[in-house]
């Protein structure tokens, strides 16, 4: 495996912290955990069938599909209300 260039990775850095940012004016973000979490989670390495920068999109990026087509299984979907990030914003924090 060879390391990408370094400015790939400052590409993909960029595009991680303008997801937050877009997440954080929409107030989707609500506690530093998932602020953090956004800004360091290399999203793009849990999505491999898509370019890069798909993975950084407020957008369904499909990992498995069923024979007929329909996406089973994502690694990164469309912030919305109901959405699990959201969800788990209202946990109690454990150490």
């Amino acid at each position: 495996m060879t390391t990408p260039p370094t400015t790939e990775l400052d590409d993909m850095g960029a595009l991680r912290h303008q997801l937050a940012d877009q997440l954080t004016d929409a107030g989707h973000i609500r506690t530093p955990a998932v602020n953090n979490a956004l800004r360091t989670v290399p999203r793009h390495a849990f999505a491999l069938e898509v370019p890069a920068e798909k993975a950084y999109t407020n957008d369904i990026v499909p990992t498995r599909r069923s024979d007929d087509g329909r996406t089973v299984s994502s690694a990164c979907g469309r912030w919305s209300a109901g959405a699990p990030p959201f969800r788990t914003q209202d946990l109690p924090e454990r150490p």
